[in-house]
């Protein structure tokens, strides 16, 4: 059976006798407590009739309309009797409808008359409507201060939840006393509370301008206006309310949960500041530190920066300025940090990093400071999980930090009963792994067994999916992936003793076999990845040494002695320097990728051989191409040329183009294997201090 769901072409909002509700609403609201199974309902209704945005407020027109409209609703029968309201009325379904129906279930017939003649006030104030309010409070001054919601929400309260709406605010603070801007709802809540929880910071400072105690009153909770400002992490709130907010006592539950929020949001000088002023905070559980672990970018271990981010990262300072002034990462530059750095975004921005790394390391020293001070056990169950999850994220500074207080933290065991190190090693956390070297006998915690009979170098033989993804997202390439497996598993069997290589475990299987089990899947993505890079090279290559062939018999020879007639022009001989140094250049990168293409591509040919041969091959293709580009422009210059020395700006401008795109795509991945292959490593000592 068809519907329709046309309106009248003479009122504008389409009326319920158009359409049969009860073949979709078939129960009728007779009380309050089916008000919910309506609801849904009719909403679904609404909703396939294309009506809803009469119901939810998008579809609009002028408030004074919806003013007149709203009268027509204050009777508490016709909102909630027999349920005919949308079939017998010619009451458009409307933003009215919904909201007093809402609020009018479950509250007596009194309280319904009195939230429905709030009503108006209701929307001007939703929709920011100060032209309906000012003659609302002309009328009645007093409703500035009339709890208008079923929750006691004054007109203020609703309006700061959107900063839309802070012209509205601005006005009816005008309107009210500093005690009314500090008027709670039912759970005790400020309208300074509801502004910091949505972010309302021009809001906020309106109302801390109209009453200046605001930020210290708490709600029902114990709560402050700052907690619900770090919950949502918006950093210019938390300043701004940090600053304006006096000693306040929170509960501890309250102060934990503050203090997780500012970690949460990074807002590491905040927590730093507060921990220094209550110390006794840092021992409150869950513990702030269990935050920590999982803020892996907000240390250094765990920012990745390129040579001249680096270089930057060096010189700034990271002198902490006054927290008002630097919420954004502070200003400044090497020598003038207030200046130069609002001029150089680039710099300001790793100066933000370095801030944020530099607040972070003093908190978790402070921290651990505290933490350490308490009984064992308490010590073990708070330092023992934060290990495991900061091996886990790779973050050696926290790692770092907790042993050197708390040395027994070396013996912690995870599910597997494996070692700190060995669960390093499983995940690859090779800044976690490197403070084994800083250890007295740091190879027995390699030695040792897990339930499974694996000891370290079973696991830097395991490839399990999970690894497989931190991986990829550390190096490029599975060739490259493969040589970093291969450098893991030789390192741990540096470290490990003679016979550990031969331990079976519980698969009866040697760590050896573990390996080559394990990564059979990515010798074949590497074989298949190296093949199809050398096909492409090998081809360009062949180009390459084909022209340099070709062109070298270019121009005509002398009768008297058959030297070439342009031979003493200094173009020629710039033409056969770099036309043979391209051919030789050529022919090299040629034969590199042909020994890529029929090599055996064992396991550990991944290691040395195929990186190296890849390395020589992209070498001398760059300069082959970068070569045959010089030679064809001399050789371009020497017969067009005729001493014309704007000549050389077009021939230069087109030879870079091709040897800029080369050096663009593929010099990164020539540095990354250059640095892979015959680097420094990632294994080695990262301090000069011993943990143990």
């Amino acid at each position: 059976m068809a519907y329709s769901n046309t309106t009248s072409s003479v009122e504008k909002y389409p009326y319920p006798w158009e359409v049969n509700v009860q073949d979709f609403v078939p129960d009728k609201l007779s009380e309050a407590k089916c008000y919910h199974e309506w609801k849904r309902l009719m909403l679904d209704f609404i909703e396939s009739q294309g009506l809803l945005g009469f119901v939810d407020g998008s579809t609009t027109e002028a408030a004074s309309k919806r003013v007149s409209q709203a009268a027509s609703w204050k009777n508490p029968t016709i909102l909630y009797g027999d349920g005919s309201l949308l079939r017998s009325t010619k009451i458009p379904v409307c933003k009215c409808c919904s909201i007093q129906l809402q609020e009018g279930c479950g509250q007596d017939e009194e309280t319904a008359k009195k939230l429905s003649s709030y009503l108006p006030l209701r929307i001007a104030a939703i929709e920011g409507d100060w032209d309906t309010t000012s003659k609302i409070i002309e009328s009645e001054p007093d409703i500035v201060r009339a709890a208008i919601t079923p929750h006691s929400e004054t007109a203020l309260f609703l309006a700061v939840k959107s900063s839309q709406r802070n012209h509205f605010v601005e006005k009816i603070l005008k309107k009210m006393s500093p005690e009314d801007a500090g008027l709670a709802n039912l759970w005790g809540m400020t309208a300074l509370h509801r502004a910091a929880s949505v972010g309302n910071v021009e809001a906020a400072k309106l109302l801390v301008n109209k009453n200046p105690n605001l930020p210290n009153v708490l709600d029902e909770y114990g709560t402050a206006p700052l907690n619900y400002a770090a919950s949502i992490g918006s950093r210019e709130s938390v300043v701004y309310l940090w600053e304006v907010t006096k000693e306040v006592k929170l509960k501890d539950g309250v102060a934990a949960e503050l203090l997780r929020d500012l970690t949460r949001g990074e807002h590491y000088d905040i927590a730093l500041t507060l921990l220094q002023r209550k110390p006794e905070w840092a021992c409150m559980e869950p513990s702030v530190l269990n935050v920590l672990v999982e803020k892996c970018s907000s240390f250094r271990s765990g920012t990745s920066l390129n040579f001249w981010q680096s270089f930057i990262y060096s010189g700034v300072p990271a002198k902490s300025e006054h927290i008002a002034n630097c919420h954004s990462g502070g200003g400044g530059n090497i020598e003038k940090p207030t200046n130069c750095c609002i001029f150089v975004p680039q710099i300001k921005n790793i100066r933000g990093k370095k801030l944020i790394h530099h607040h972070v390391l003093q908190l978790l020293k402070l921290l651990c400071v505290e933490i350490a001070k308490l009984n064992f056990s308490k010590v073990q169950s708070i330092f023992g999980p934060a290990l495991l999850s900061a091996t886990y994220a790779g973050i050696h500074e926290i790692v770092e930090e907790i042993i050197v207080l708390y040395p027994l933290g070396m013996d912690s065991r995870n599910l597997e009963d494996g070692t700190l190190f060995q669960y390093a090693i499983m995940w690859r956390r090779e800044r976690v792994f490197n403070l084994i070297y800083q250890l007295e006998a740091g190879w027995r915690y390699i030695t040792l067994l897990d339930k499974s009979r694996n000891n370290g170098l079973h696991l830097a033989g395991y490839l399990r999916p999970q690894q497989k993804l931190n991986l990829r997202d550390s190096v490029a390439g599975p060739v490259f992936q493969m040589q970093r497996e291969l450098q893991w598993f030789k390192e741990v069997e540096k470290l490990a003793k003679p016979g550990d290589k031969d331990v079976r475990n519980t698969d009866r299987m040697t760590p050896a076999e573990v390996f080559t089990n394990s990564h059979q899947e990515l010798v074949k993505e590497g074989e298949q990845w190296m093949k199809d890079t050398a096909t492409s090279c090998t081809t360009v290559a062949t180009l390459i040494a084909i022209f340099a062939a070709a062109v070298i018999i270019l121009g005509r020879n002398s009768n008297n002695d058959g030297h070439p007639l342009l031979s003493k022009q200094k173009c020629f001989i710039v033409f056969g320097i770099f036309d043979t140094l391209a051919l030789f250049s050529s022919m090299t990168s040629a034969l590199m990728f042909l020994l890529i293409l029929i090599s055996r591509y064992a396991s550990d040919d991944f290691l040395y051989a195929l990186p190296k041969r890849l390395i020589i091959g992209f070498t001398t293709l760059f300069v082959s191409m970068l070569s045959t580009m010089v030679a064809f422009g001399a050789i371009l210059h020497l017969l067009f040329g005729d001493d014309k020395g704007w000549f050389l700006i077009p021939i230069v401008a087109l030879g870079s183009l091709p040897v800029t795109l080369f050096g663009t795509l593929h010099f990164p991945l020539l540095v990354q294997m250059i640095q892979s292959t015959y680097g420094r490593g990632l294994f080695g000592k990262q301090s000069d201090s011993m943990l143990g």
